[in-house]
Formats: C-alpha cells, structure tokens, sequence
C-alpha cells in the first residue's frame, strides 16, 4: 500500500512538473520578441536589382513594418506579406517566424526590369512577364530607355515583344543606342555605330526585319560602311530600303541581293 501512495505522488509531482513547464513555456513563447530579420533576395544569377538587402531594410521601413523589437504574438504575418505584394518593385513575397532563433524570415522575388520607358507623361519600367514597375528615385538600374509616343498597353505588348527579343539575342543585344517611338514612322532604332535611323515602322513582324538587318550589317555595310546611310526601312516584306546621304530618293535593295 505504501508504495501505491509513492507511486501516485510520484505521478502527480511528475504531471505539475509538466504542466508547470508548458506553463513557462507558452509564457515565454507569449514573451518572445523578434530580434533579426534575415532577408533572402531570390533572383537568377546575372539579372539586375533594383535593391540589395541594406534598401530592402530601408523600403520596409517607408512601409512602416518596424519588425525587429516587436513581440512575435504582435506580428500579423499575412498582413506584412500582402503589403510586401503591394509594393509595385516585388513580384512576391513570404514570411516566416522562427521563435527558436527569434528571428523573422523575408523571402522576396523583386520583379526585374526590361527597358525604361520615358514618354511625354510618365516614365515608368516595364519588367518581364509584362509588369509596370513607376519610376522611383530612389533606385535606379542601367536598362535600355526607349522614348516617344507610347502608351503602357503597347509598352507591355508589341514593344516588350521588340525588347525581349533583341535581349534574347547575342548579336543585337547591345547593338543599339537608343530607341524612339514616331507617331509617324512607328519604332526607329539607332545603333551605336554609325548616324543611320533604322526604321522598324509600326509592324510586328520583329524577327524577320531583324534577321534582315543582320544580313545587311553583314553583306552591304562592309562595302559602304554604316556613315553612308541616312535611314533604313525594314518594314517592306522582303526588302530594305536604304537611303543615302544626298540621295534624292531611296534606292531599293532586295533581301536576295544581301544573301
């Protein structure tokens, strides 16, 4: 009998043992303030950002999200994750809390700008996956800047076909200088090279006058050299159509000449 009664006092101090743990525990837990925010940029190697770790610290901060110091039971972990979302320069963002380390975990994806449109009323970044990013100055990146008459829907359509596809391409891809949007002749390009305007029009047909500049960078500016020519037009089915300087009128060249 004597030991049944050990026994069960055995149980019981054991059991206010145990609740008297998890007691202090969740009064810690309850207690436990975020001390460091470690902040994770997720990006492809080589792409460019407009923000490295010390700005993230700086942006969360102009969104009020003063985190560190703040009771963990305090942060509402899906409100700082939408807010992040808002923020126009992140495609996406996830939090975590770690009470053990005290730390909150920030994972952004920042979107990644293509080109700088600078047109008579706004001046914005177009990223890829067709996203607007405005102009912020407190963070800049050196991308392609392409002016003149546009509007974002044809910013995020036709252009971005255009820009994307002269990123994608080893040959053109830091062939040109600038690019112009003409109410008139539509995208003309020039390139680095040379004073000829190479006029693209108002087509969409980007690779194959891209393909045809490539043969005439390649069979006719060798022989003439690219001061002598004043434009080019690549927006005629197969032909270009180059104008020389103190030429009266344009002299046409087929594609098949230049192959």
């Amino acid at each position: 009998m004597k030991k049944i009664v050990l026994s069960v006092l055995a149980l019981l101090l054991l059991g206010y043992i145990i609740v008297a743990s998890l007691g202090i525990t969740s009064e810690e837990k309850s207690k436990a303030r975020c001390q460091h925010i470690d902040i994770e940029i997720v990006t492809e190697p080589g792409r460019q950002l407009f923000m490295d770790e010390g700005d993230i610290r700086g942006e969360l901060a102009q969104m009020k999200l003063n985190l560190e110091g703040s009771l963990f039971d305090s942060i509402d972990i899906n409100q700082v994750e939408m807010k992040l979302r808002e923020n126009p320069m992140f495609h996406n963002a996830e939090v975590y809390a770690s009470r053990s380390t005290s730390k909150l975990k920030i994972r952004l994806e920042q979107k990644e700008p293509l080109f700088l449109v600078q047109s008579a009323d706004s001046t914005y970044y177009v990223a890829r996956n067709r996203g607007i990013i405005p102009m912020n100055p407190r963070y800049s990146v050196y991308v392609p800047v392409i002016t003149g008459h546009i509007s974002k829907s044809y910013a995020t359509r036709e252009l971005y076909d255009l820009m994307e596809l002269v990123g994608k391409d080893d040959y053109f891809r830091h062939y040109f200088g600038h690019t112009y949007v003409d109410e008139k002749d539509g995208i003309v390009l020039t390139p680095r090279v040379g004073r000829a305007r190479i006029i693209l029009g108002k087509g969409t047909n980007w690779e194959k006058m891209l393909n045809k500049l490539r043969v005439f960078d390649r069979e006719v500016v060798p022989r003439k050299g690219w001061n002598t020519f004043e434009y080019l037009k690549l927006g005629f089915g197969d032909q270009v159509i180059a104008k020389e300087y103190g030429a009266t009128i344009p002299t046409k060249k087929t594609e098949e000449i230049y192959d």
